[in-house]
């Protein structure tokens, strides 16, 4: 039985510092959070624990992202999660190829709380609708009337004798294709007859630019051979091939929003088929000198969880991290959550710092967004220091007039009282502390003026905790020497 108080979230990556900052900014959007380091832990997680969306990243050695959501797409079970790829490319080419692996959308790196917040709510609502298109599409009856119409208007039309009449008459509509040559129809011509009668444009190809990925699953749009488009790029919302098939109708009710309109063009199977196909390079590059193996996911003993909106409402953070040899269902909530131990970090990186008479040093960090207030916040308290927040320079002020701080971080650019004026305020109050500028400028004038006025160093955005621990490190070493020597 699912007895989960949020929804669940999968994070894969062969990145342990990545995955240990999306567990914690997760965390914070009340999430409940398992991860996996490789793509074959990935599919292994994902079959005994059915998340609600999957995060993935895109290059990992072995089993990369592409080939992960592939063989979730091989199985009707975990076809219909949406996934997010996690990637720093987000070119033409990048989202051709997320669309044909069964992507629903991207997410760029490096990423911050709430874009990656929005993102999964979209797809927490896009998991319900992809839901219920599947129940729809299991129990749909055909729109029979335009049908059959349509039968009527193309015998009449073709001058269909009587007895090939009849025949035509018992074809289903899901068969239309599969029995046109039967009656000396092409796919092509079809396709031009259901335009004309539905006064819908004839699409003979789709270039992959007017794709809006992750609308509905791939799994179904290659099933029913469907996509949804970009209107304002062809006047457009979907490109079908048979709009008599009822779950076809269905998912256009289903999927498109109350944004969108219902207009679609029509074009034949083959034409949507090959945006799925992998050119020849794309095989190439990914496949490398070795070949996976097909992987069976394991199956659930437990039925699968119910629908999201019946869910009980989330009560609070709940992480879990979960091995492959342990089931989901056996985890243990954590502890009142705290910030994760940074990974794959130089052993010099993440010692420790030796703790004073009061306990380890203490950071007074000073910015306005709240993205990286989280993501220092994580990175500091991750290797041991006491982490303080100011929203800005006169927050940091009054903090700063209560209490000593071993070091301040702040950034340069914020409103009322911006980095600089806080570091002209600190060295006229004689405060010693030093001070690490933080600065998305890649101009020199900000960081000549913060040295001039006494700043220890400078950090740039985005901020890399590799970066940043030795700097801080760098600074209150050598603040505390010059105290020990003074």
């Amino acid at each position: 039985m699912n007895n989960r108080t949020a929804p669940l979230v999968l994070c894969i990556d062969d990145d342990r510092e990545t995955l240990n900052l999306l567990e914690y900014l997760l965390k914070s959007g009340k999430y409940e959070v398992i991860t996996a380091c490789n793509g074959m832990q990935g599919l292994e997680l994902v079959g005994s624990s059915l998340p609600e969306v999957i995060l993935l990243d895109v290059e990992m050695p072995g089993m990369n992202g592409y080939e992960v959501c592939r063989q979730l797409q091989r199985d009707p079970v975990t076809s219909y999660i949406p996934v997010v790829f996690l990637t720093a490319h987000n070119g033409e080419q990048d989202r051709k190829k997320a669309f044909a692996a069964g992507a629903a959308d991207f997410l760029a790196k490096p990423f911050h709380l709430n874009p990656l917040l929005g993102k999964i709510r979209i797809q927490l609502e896009r998991n319900v609708r992809w839901r219920e298109l599947k129940k729809t599409q299991q129990n749909s009856a055909a729109p029979l009337a335009r049908f059959h119409d349509f039968q009527k208007t193309v015998a009449r039309k073709l001058g269909f004798s009587p007895e090939r009449n009849a025949r035509w008459r018992q074809i289903a509509a899901v068969q239309l294709y599969e029995k046109a040559f039967d009656f000396g129809l092409t796919h092509t011509d079809l396709a031009q007859l259901i335009a004309g009668f539905m006064t819908a444009p004839y699409i003979p190809h789709i270039t992959s630019q007017i794709i809006r990925i992750g609308v509905m699953p791939t799994a179904f749009s290659k099933a029913n051979h469907i996509i949804a488009v970009d209107a304002a790029g062809c006047g457009l919302n979907f490109i079908l091939s048979n709009p008599f098939n009822p779950a076809t109708h269905s998912a256009m009710t289903t999927c498109r929003g109350s944004e969108h309109g219902m207009s679609f063009g029509v074009t034949e199977p083959a034409v949507i088929a090959r945006l799925f196909e992998r050119s020849a390079r794309d095989r190439a590059e990914e496949s490398g000198p070795q070949r996976f193996p097909a992987f069976e996911m394991p199956r659930r003993s437990t039925p699968p969880q119910k629908p999201l909106e019946s869910q009980p409402p989330a009560r609070g953070p709940a992480v879990r991290s979960v091995t492959p040899s342990e089931p989901a269902d056996r985890a243990q909530p954590a502890a009142p959550p705290q910030p994760p131990v940074l990974g794959n970090q130089p052993p010099d990186v993440l010692h420790i710092p030796c703790e004073g008479p009061n306990g380890p040093p203490s950071i007074l960090v000073v910015d306005d967004d709240e993205t990286e207030q989280l993501l220092v916040r994580h990175f500091l308290a991750s290797a041991g220091y006491q982490v303080t927040i100011a929203a800005d320079g006169i927050d940091a002020l009054l903090m700063l007039g209560k209490r000593h701080f071993d070091l301040i971080l702040s950034d340069v650019v914020m409103p009322n009282l911006d980095g600089i004026r806080l570091l002209e305020l600190i060295r006229q109050k004689a405060i010693r502390t030093p001070v690490i500028m933080v600065t998305g400028s890649t101009g020199p004038e900000d960081e000549v003026r913060g040295l001039e006025l006494g700043a220890a160093d400078y950090v740039r955005k985005p901020i890399s905790g590799q970066a940043l621990l030795f700097r801080v490190r760098k600074a209150l070493g050598e603040h505390h020497s010059h105290l020990g020597a003074a």
